[in-house]
């Protein structure tokens, strides 16, 4: 979980999706679709926290039940009012809707789930059906 700015997002994230380091800046596709991706929610893009969940082939691995998710967020995530952007590759949408419930209990600010959002801003920019530019921007 980290405050960043968008662009410390948007390279971090870039980082984070390759298994080699991605030296440069993010294309003017991503900027904007990151850009839009803020508007949309109305935030500030410096002004939020974010945590990704890895699952499916991570669920062996690593034991993301639902109260080890919350109880994380409650311990690492600071206590004030900015929002929280989850992002997953969980499939089952009652897991990610009752992670964002024990969430909401723990804490005041906002909680979404980034991926539908960055879909759908891509898509109003033409870029559809397109996972490897919405999973870049994750």
């Amino acid at each position: 979980l980290h405050r960043r700015s968008e662009r410390d997002f948007l390279e971090s994230t870039m980082k984070a999706c390759r298994t080699r380091v991605i030296k440069g800046t993010p294309s003017h596709l991503l900027e904007e679709g990151a850009r839009r991706f803020f508007a949309r929610l109305g935030w500030e893009p410096h002004k939020f926290h974010y945590l990704r969940i890895r699952r499916g082939d991570a669920t062996k691995i690593c034991l993301y039940t639902i109260e080890r998710v919350v109880d994380y967020v409650n311990c690492k995530v600071p206590k004030d009012n900015l929002p929280l952007v989850v992002f997953s590759n969980e499939k089952s949408r009652a897991y990610m809707e009752a992670v964002k419930a024990g969430i909401i209990k723990k804490r005041s600010g906002a909680v979404v789930f980034g991926e539908p959002i960055l879909a759908s801003v891509f898509s109003d920019m033409g870029v559809s059906n397109d996972n490897f530019v919405v999973y870049v921007a994750l």
